[in-house]
């Protein structure tokens, strides 16, 4: 028996480091952001689940179905963010234009969906009667609203900065 514990043991150990070795070697140092962002998905869509079907009792094969299109489709869009980054990164560069926070826009995507996803389940929770202090979803109010001001503020600087080298090249 106990040979059996130290096997699975150590064939959990192999599998959980490889896929964080793998992890790394895709995502870079910060890949445990993209292991907690799907964590938050599947614990979205457990709560969902468990709101509906216990709790208001509306369980739809059709709407679990879309939250799993959703998921896909905000992997998706971090996708399209993280290649547009560098894709635009790599022309700036070509023309001779530096834009250094162009490459955090998979970034910025990534943590806006980490906020969303985690104020989904805050909801679920409450929705299912579980007591959420206001403070939490006011916080994650707060930081959302600030993710947005602050990706407007670089667009307008850059926008307004972009325009001055404009005018001052004719």
């Amino acid at each position: 028996m106990e040979q059996k514990v130290y096997s699975f043991y150590d064939k959990t150990s192999v599998i959980f480091g490889a896929i964080s070795a793998g992890m790394a070697a895709v995502f870079g140092k910060l890949w445990f952001l993209f292991a907690i962002f799907f964590f938050e998905m599947i614990v979205d869509y457990v709560t969902g689940w468990l709101l509906h079907k216990f709790f208001i009792q509306d369980e739809n094969s059709t709407k679990g179905a879309q939250g799993i299109i959703r998921k896909v489709a905000y992997i998706v869009v971090i996708v399209c963010g993280f290649l547009s980054g560098f894709v635009l990164n790599t022309f700036m560069k070509f023309f001779g234009f530096d834009i250094p926070w162009i490459v955090s826009i998979g970034w910025i995507v990534l943590g806006a969906f980490m906020i969303n996803e985690f104020r989904s389940i805050l909801e679920n929770c409450k929705l299912m009667g579980v007591p959420i202090p206001e403070i939490l979803i006011y916080g994650f109010d707060v930081a959302s609203k600030k993710i947005n001001s602050v990706c407007d503020g670089i667009m307008k600087k850059e926008g307004g900065e972009n325009e001055d080298k404009t005018d001052a090249s004719r």
